[in-house]
């Protein structure tokens, strides 16, 4: 998955972490509560994401990346 790819519920990949089975998302999408968004998801599929957590700011949502990137190298 690329950066600036748009996924099927509208939201816009910012950072991207690929594992062998899956990942974590860093997204936008225009939202007046929160714009920012954290995903896991199952392999190549755009429409799994789960367990996200929303952030108003960029700062935030990529504090959060980075840790939950953490969980998925160890």
């Amino acid at each position: 998955m690329k950066i600036n790819t748009i996924l099927p519920n509208g939201a816009t990949i910012k950072r991207n972490l690929i594992t062998e089975n899956g990942g974590i998302i860093l997204a936008w999408r225009d939202h007046p509560f929160h714009e920012f968004i954290t995903w896991y998801y199952d392999g190549q599929d755009l429409k799994s994401t789960c367990w996200g957590h929303y952030f108003k700011s960029f700062e935030q949502a990529n504090s959060d990346f980075l840790t939950r990137a953490k969980t998925l190298i160890k």
